[in-house]
Formats: C-alpha cells, sequence, structure tokens
C-alpha cells in the first residue's frame, strides 16, 4: 500500500508540475500517441484516432507478465495496422520443460484499425478495429470506439468484444440476433486469419481521457478498462481498479517515454521511436547555378567553346545529348532535360550558360526540351537593351516565353 502511494504520489507532482510548466520549445502539442498494444490507443484500451499518414513507430513496453514488441504503421489517413511481438513471462516456451529450458512463451499478432468517419465540428471520429488476426488469439477481439476533441481534452469511448472485453460489463448487443454471438472460441491455430468469431463472446463498454498539458512535451492518460484480466494466458491476475493512468513524455520529436499505473497496482514503462516516410526526401547535392559572366563575343561557334558548353548543359542543366546550333541571329539549343521537376529551373540554367558565351550578332536563344524524339517545350530569350541592374543577364531579357511543339 505504501509503494502504491509512493508511485501515485510522484505522478501528481508530476501533472502538478506541468500544468503549471511554461511553453518553452516544443511548438506543436503530441497529439496522438502509441497504445501498449502498439498503435494508437490510450493505455490497454483503444482510441478512434490514426498516427500522420506515412507514420512508422518502433514499440516496446513492459507491463510485469508480458513485454510487448510492435511496429506500428499508418497507411493511409484511415488505415492503420500493427505487428507485434509478446513475451509471456510467466509461461515457458512449450509444454515440455526439457524442450523450454529457461525460454519463456512467444507470441505474434497482427492488428489494424480502420477510421469509418472523420471527425467533424459536431460528430466524433469513429473507427473499427481488430486486434490479434493471425496469431493464436491470445489478445484476439474486436472494438468500435468513438473520440472526439474539445480543447486539450480527447474524449473517447468504445465498446470491445473478446479480450479487451473480457469484463463483460455489459451484455453483447449481438446476443438478441442469435444465441450464437453469446459465445466465442478461445484461441485459434498460429497463422490462421479468421473472422468467425467477430462480435462474439462477452462485451464491454471501455472509455478514456486524454489531456494535453501547457507544457507540450507532455500529454495524460485516464482510461477506464474493458478487461478483467482474469482469463489472461500469462494466469489470473489480481486488478484493484478498473481505471488506468499514464503519461506520455516527448523526448524528442521522433521519441516518446511511456510511464503509467495500471490495474491499480502495477506499473508499466516503455518508449515509442517514430519516423515518418512521408518527410523523407532524398539527399539532392546540386552543382551551383552558373553565375552571369558573359565571356567576349566571338565570330560564329568555337569548337571548345561549344564543347565545354554542352559538358555544362549535360551535367549542370540536365540536358542529355544537347544539340547547339546557330542559324541567322537565334542561337538554338535543344536536348532531353532529365533532372529537374521544374523545367523552368533547367531553362534558366541553359540560358546562363549559353548567355556566357555567344557568337556576334546572336538577337535570340532558343531552349527547346525534347520528350523522346519530340521536342515539347519551345523557350525563347530576346536581346533586350542592356540593363543597368546589377546581377541581372545584362544584355538579355530574363523572361521566356514557351510554345508547344508537339
Amino acid at each position: 500500500m505504501k509503494k502504491n502511494s509512493y508511485l501515485l504520489s510522484c505522478l501528481a507532482i508530476a501533472v502538478s508540475s506541468a500544468c503549471h510548466a511554461e511553453v518553452l520549445t516544443y511548438p506543436d502539442p503530441l497529439g496522438s500517441s502509441q497504445s501498449d498494444f502498439g498503435g494508437t490507443g490510450l493505455l490497454q484500451m483503444p482510441n478512434a484516432r490514426i498516427a500522420p499518414e506515412g507514420e512508422f513507430s518502433v514499440n516496446y513496453r513492459d507491463n510485469d507478465q508480458y513485454r510487448f514488441y510492435s511496429t506500428s504503421v499508418a497507411l493511409f489517413p484511415w488505415l492503420e495496422g500493427t505487428i507485434r511481438y509478446t513475451d509471456v513471462r510467466t509461461r515457458k516456451y512449450s509444454q515440455w520443460e526439457d524442450f523450454s529450458g529457461d525460454q519463456s512463451y512467444k507470441d505474434k499478432s497482427f492488428d489494424f484499425k480502420l477510421r469509418l468517419w472523420e471527425e467533424g465540428y459536431w460528430l466524433p471520429q469513429v473507427a473499427f478495429g481488430k486486434r490479434d488476426i493471425a496469431g493464436t488469439g491470445l489478445f484476439d477481439g474486436e472494438y468500435l470506439v468513438a473520440s472526439k476533441q474539445a480543447g486539450p481534452f480527447d474524449f473517447t469511448l468504445g465498446m470491445a468484444w473478446g479480450y479487451a472485453g473480457n469484463a463483460g460489463n455489459i451484455t453483447n448487443p449481438f446476443c438478441r440476433v442469435s444465441d450464437k454471438y453469446c459465445h466465442r472460441a478461445e484461441s485459434h491455430d498460429a497463422g490462421d486469419i479468421s473472422f468467425s468469431d467477430i462480435f462474439r463472446g462477452p462485451a464491454s463498454i471501455f472509455g478514456g481521457i486524454e489531456y494535453q498539458t501547457p507544457w507540450n512535451p507532455l500529454r495524460l492518460k485516464l482510461e477506464y478498462d474493458g478487461n478483467n484480466y482474469q482469463n489472461d494466458f500469462a494466469g489470473k491476475l489480481p486488478q484493484a481498479s478498473h481505471f488506468n493512468v499514464g503519461a506520455v513524455y516527448r523526448a524528442a520529436s521522433w521519441a516518446d517515454l511511456n510511464l503509467s499505473y495500471e490495474r491499480g497496482n502495477t506499473l508499466m514503462f516503455g518508449f515509442t521511436l517514430r519516423t515518418n516516410f512521408n518527410d523523407l526526401r532524398p539527399a539532392l547535392r546540386d552543382t551551383p547555378k552558373p553565375a552571369y559572366q558573359p565571356a567576349p563575343e566571338s565570330e560564329g561557334l568555337q569548337y571548345t567553346t561549344v564543347a565545354n558548353q554542352l559538358t555544362a548543359l549535360k551535367y549542370n542543366a540536365g540536358f542529355d545529348a544537347p544539340e547547339i546550333q546557330l542559324r541567322d541571329k537565334t542561337l538554338y539549343m535543344s536536348g532531353q532535360q532529365y533532372k529537374y521537376r521544374d523545367s523552368r529551373e533547367a531553362v534558366d540554367r541553359a540560358n546562363r550558360i549559353l548567355v556566357n558565351n555567344l557568337p556576334q550578332g546572336v538577337e535570340k536563344i532558343s531552349v527547346t526540351q525534347k520528350a523522346r524524339a519530340y521536342g515539347y517545350g519551345d523557350y525563347r530569350n530576346r536581346r533586350s537593351q542592356p540593363a543597368q541592374t546589377a546581377g541581372r543577364y545584362s544584355a538579355w531579357s530574363i523572361r521566356a516565353t514557351a510554345t508547344t511543339t508537339c
């Protein structure tokens, strides 16, 4: 009892300190975080939230009898999946002692959550989820859950069947449809994907509140657990309270630390490491854009000058197999541009390369981008009066006109 009081006192001090802390370095609140089982949620219970699209999380939770290792990914704004590996400390690896040795039991499972309704001004976000789809069924269950944000609070209310609903604090509503919904298989064959037990067996109402503190790195959680832990694979677990309380601290943009007090007698701790594949960009070390440094105008095209220009057009401006021609008073350049998604960047670089070494009498520059064997963009610069502003092409207008030629 003294130990429990000490833990609760420490948590109360942390909450009090967080509520009076100033916003210092973290500009954005935490938002949703990972649950004990992996996937966005409260602690033991899920919520209707889904992580930002592309987010990939690696999670570890130590909850006395269980160690949960999981990875979760938000495949779409409306769908996330979780793969979980569970170490059951209180059970041997197999029923044969000689074979198991000191190895504890291991379980693999897969979860998913599907958003059914996106949150609006009045309506909550609604989601359906399924746990332990292809595993042995130790944590098998499904749920319907709704979450609604109001200021710094995020409220969650849902109904769970199976493992998360083992408390049976409400009659399964589907039992009114058929008696077969009142019973659920206790386990499945490993690797067998089955939805035959969906919405069957005991059902429970669960809920919770998340509070985003004024100190942005800290988020607090309180949940009402729908499980009574009397039929756990790890053994009959004592439960002093259905209320679980916890905190999430964002140590870095890519790391969360988790601490909670669950079942009224169990301390849980863990961490989450995350990244977002949507934010990943290829590292591009681009060559500097050519400066405007015009050389004295030569008579006609000079072999050495043209060779240097062709090299620069290929490696700096990104034109494959560029060609340069001089006809009348126009200098023509053509090639297939492969380097820049924004073609204007390639044209600007090509113009600079050509302007720096012009033959005498040239009044126009034509840059044609080819698509395969056909030209598709014809960009032309026309000679103008020398500009007095530093940093411009002094004898050339910067504007280019484009015409489609294919």
